[in-house]
């Protein structure tokens, strides 16, 4: 299974990877992973699919190649609406670090992932079709990735907004229109309402 890192992922640890996939111990956890750059797929200036500053060329000729699996430092993919879609279009499993990730310095970026590559490596080997995770930034023991949506977070935002509104709405409907003082003094109201 071919599985890219794209360019906000140390090339460094790339190479590392590359050089780990034919270890026993990482062809133990991985099987038969290979490890890919972005910048193997991405197109020069003068390529007829070059488009500065896009993801969705190289994701399409990663695609054409057999790709399967898209790590990514970079969260805002899934903010940009044409990059979000062409990762769902390809059916891509998609792991991403947490936002706070792409601030962290390259020893520390290096050492989350590989502290979390076995649960990378195995929700990989499960999961089918499009789906996106984020890598917690902890060091937690045999944590799990965290499943995010791969709808448009905007769009999300308005659902979410609509259904507290909605609860909002019933809640204040099904409050009483004026407090009670309790059935006695209800009752006692009602009775004098009646001009007895």
């Amino acid at each position: 299974m071919k599985v890219a890192f794209d360019q906000n992922v140390p090339i460094g640890l790339v190479r590392v990877l590359q050089n780990f996939a034919s270890e026993h111990q990482f062809r133990k956890i991985s099987g038969s992973f290979s490890i890919k750059s972005a910048a193997d797929y991405t197109p020069k200036p003068g390529d007829d699919d070059y488009q500065p500053k896009n993801d969705v060329p190289w994701l399409k000729r990663f695609a054409d190649d057999g790709g399967k699996v898209v790590i990514s430092g970079d969260v805002r993919m899934k903010s940009r609406p044409h990059e979000r879609l062409a990762l769902i279009e390809h059916g891509f499993i998609v792991i991403f670090f947490e936002a706070q990730w792409s601030d962290w310095k390259f020893w520390r970026k290096c050492a989350l992932l590989i502290h979390w590559w076995p649960v990378i490596a195995a929700k990989i080997k499960r999961t089918r079709g499009a789906s996106f995770y984020h890598v917690p930034c902890n060091w937690v023991e045999n944590g799990k990735l965290r499943w995010v949506s791969n709808k448009d977070p905007k769009l999300l935002k308005i659902e979410q907004r609509t259904r507290a509104a909605k609860r909002q709405k019933k809640k204040t409907k099904d409050m009483p229109t004026k407090p009670s003082d309790g059935p006695l003094f209800d009752y006692a109201e009602a009775d004098a309402g009646k001009g007895r």
